[in-house]
Parts: C-alpha cells; structure tokens; sequence
C-alpha cells in the first residue's frame, strides 16, 4: 500500500534522499586521504632503504 502524499512516512524518505550520496563521499574522501598518507610513507627514505636492502639480501641469498 502506498503512502498518501502528505504523509510524514514520504516526508521522512524526501529527508533521507541524500544521506546515501554523502556517505559514499565521505567514505571517498577518508580513502583519499589514507591512500596519500601512504604514499607519503612508502615513498620516504627510509622504508625505500629498507626495501632495497631486503631485496639485495633475496637475490644474493645473503643473511
């Protein structure tokens, strides 16, 4: 049965209607700002050192 038009039931779904789009935006906006942090991390010297030195020591089968 559908809601009558002045009904507060279709008033509360009116209300609602953009609530979905601003938490898909907000959900965007907190993996943009993860995925900078990482590659501010990543990218910085000293995680690159080490990564350089754990594939040195793969590829000479070093210790």
């Amino acid at each position: 049965m559908a809601p009558l038009r002045g009904s507060r039931l279709v008033e509360v779904g009116r209300a609602e209607d953009g609530s979905v789009s601003v938490e898909y935006a907000l959900v965007a906006v907190a993996i943009a700002g993860l995925a900078a942090t990482l590659f501010v991390v990543l990218s910085g010297d000293a995680v690159r050192q080490a990564l350089s030195e754990l594939v040195m020591r793969a590829l000479t089968g070093g210790t």
